[in-house]
């Protein structure tokens, strides 16, 4: 779970001498953004520290380090340091009390250190002030951090994939129509990046993909492989999918995948795709939003409603609403039932209640699971 800004300033101030630092820091608490899956509940603290106000005083700055700690719970971490800042990022998080301990080294030497104790509650905003301690006597360095709990629902969306994201109209368009319907207070900033017949190969070789990972502040980057690639070819999906996983990680942002389905004329082939969506998946730690299985279901259930185009493989609005009902089943785990959308005459009424309905059923079954 744009896009979202969830990402608090923090200033730095050396006390003498005019040495100042700027430390980014924050905790994002998740608490409705799961699909299913207990650890999207978590959140995430990312770093950055700005060192060129300390190479302008004379320092070489080497190592910085971070520690947190939580009752048992304990995790470190050696900031990457490139040119004049050095970032890093904690995941998986859970909300409560934690002690944070930052040390700044020059060579094996600490020149600064300093910690504090953090409550953190949702939907609530905590101030900590934490005095970096300089010890070679020249003075001490102030961090103000703000603690920002994010939104209750993720509200940038990117999906990567090819003509079956792209197809009539975009499921990003209407899957940020459908939500909003669904919740007038909302605001959803979704986006594509899909050209036709691409595989994640291509896409990880791509600038444009990559940029808009990098800079698109988004909370989950959904990716779809190529259905020929994935039945044929399923480790060069795995080798990409985990290439472009530590990019969208790197970003901060969490992968998710498009379980796409079988073609008409083979129906059977779904069982192929989904173990390739889910055995990523589950080697990722994240998972596959079950579309290609509500595509199951609705063949089992409502065979009348054809979710295809002619070629039998692209589908026709009816499937794409299909996809939209089970990725905000899914994304926002709500049941979308109900909803008074589409606004469209190429779906009816009771074709949209009817598919709002196996997305739903699709979900429960994933959750009882």
């Amino acid at each position: 779970m744009r896009d979202l800004d969830i990402t608090p300033f923090k200033e730095l101030k050396r006390l003498k001498k005019f040495f100042i630092i700027i430390f980014f820091i924050s905790i994002l608490i998740i608490s409705c953004s799961k699909p299913t899956e207990a650890q999207l509940k978590k959140g995430k603290i990312p770093i950055g520290f700005s060192l060129k106000p300390a190479y302008d005083n004379g320092y070489q700055v080497t190592r910085v380090e971070a520690i947190i700690t939580k009752e048992e719970f304990y995790k470190s971490m050696n900031l990457t340091i490139e040119a004049d800042s050095a970032k890093g990022t904690f995941y998986d998080l859970e909300s409560g009390t934690y002690h944070i301990k930052v040390n700044v080294y020059e060579n094996e030497n600490i020149i600064a250190t300093g910690e504090t104790d953090a409550e953190v509650n949702a939907g609530e905003t905590t101030i900590v002030h934490i005095t970096l301690h300089i010890l070679n006597g020249t003075g001490n360095l102030e961090v103000i951090i703000d603690w920002i709990i994010e939104k209750n629902f993720p509200d940038s969306l990117l999906f990567i994939g090819n003509s079956y994201t792209y197809i009539n109209g975009g499921l990003d368009v209407h899957l940020k129509r459908f939500a909003e319907t669904a919740n007038p207070d909302w605001t959803i900033n979704t986006s594509r990046v899909a050209y036709g017949g691409f595989t994640l190969e291509q896409h990880y070789n791509n600038p444009t993909t990559i940029a808009t990972i990098n800079y698109g502040n988004h909370d989950y980057v959904i990716l779809q492989e190529q259905n020929t690639r994935l039945i044929q070819e399923p480790d060069s999906m795995y080798y990409y999918a985990e290439l472009l996983d530590q990019v969208i990680r790197d970003a901060g942002a969490k992968t998710l995948f498009f379980m796409t389905w079988a073609n008409q004329d083979n129906p059977s082939s779904i069982d192929d795709i989904a173990n390739a969506y889910q055995h990523i998946a589950k080697e990722l730690n994240t998972m596959a939003i079950p579309v290609g299985r509500a595509f199951e279901k609705s063949l089992q259930i409502a065979p009348y409603i054809n979710l295809y185009q002619s070629d039998q493989s692209h589908p026709n609005i009816n499937g794409t609403f299909l996809v939209v009902y089970t990725f905000y089943a899914f994304l926002y785990d709500k049941n979308p039932s109900g909803v008074a959308y589409p606004d469209t005459t190429e779906i009816s009424q009771s074709y949209s209640e009817t598919l709002e309905s196996i997305a739903w059923k699709t979900y429960l079954d994933y959750n009882s699971d």
